[in-house]
């Protein structure tokens, strides 16, 4: 059960870098160069990590978020990099350039994400062998951008009445939700 803890921790830690790297251009989808394409727009299909920007998804091994960086992964380890599905809306990340700058808008009109409605969720499961049994691993989590009206302190987002919103991850985003599932079958 440890193990499996720590793996919730590993994809909300995942999830939040992933969203990092979105939200602040690290070497990653965003800044993804669309100066040479037509209308500025990505084309259509997947790139070779699982990146679909033209509808806003991502479908692949876990390890592939990170565009090839590996900072967290080890490819081999299949507790670590299961199939993994993330979608955001277009305030998010969009997969247009209108305000020419050569990157993938982010919080298109707005100042920044905060009221913006963006929203990233992330899905992810495998399969691994602990203990003499088969371990079926689901979990996901929900990040929207948190309102200007909301206030951040300590380590959450809380509404202007006081309602407590959720987690804090990455400066403007509250984990809104997550879910693990767990299920064991004996190998025979």
């Amino acid at each position: 059960m440890k193990k499996i803890s720590f793996l919730t921790l590993c994809l909300i830690f995942v999830g939040s870098f992933f969203l990092s790297t979105l939200v602040y251009g690290d070497d990653s989808a965003a800044e993804f160069n669309i100066a040479s394409k037509p209308f500025n727009q990505v084309t259509q299909g997947i790139d070779s990590y699982g990146f679909d920007y033209l509808n806003h998804r991502f479908i692949g091994e876990f390890c592939s978020l990170s565009r090839g960086a590996n900072y967290y992964c080890d490819f081999n380890d299949p507790m670590l990099n299961g199939a993994t599905k993330v979608i955001w809306n277009d305030a998010y990340l969009s997969n247009k350039d209108r305000n020419g700058d050569g990157k993938l808008d982010r919080h298109y009109g707005y100042e920044s994400y905060l009221s913006s409605e963006a929203c990233m969720l992330l899905r992810y499961s495998t399969v691994f062998e602990l203990d003499g049994e088969m371990i079926h691993y689901e979990s996901g989590s929900k990040h929207v951008a948190a309102k200007k009206s909301d206030v951040a302190k300590y380590g959450g987002w809380f509404s202007k009445d006081g309602t407590y919103l959720g987690p804090q991850v990455i400066d403007e985003f509250i984990l809104l939700d997550t879910w693990d599932l767990e299920w064991r079958e004996r190998i025979r």
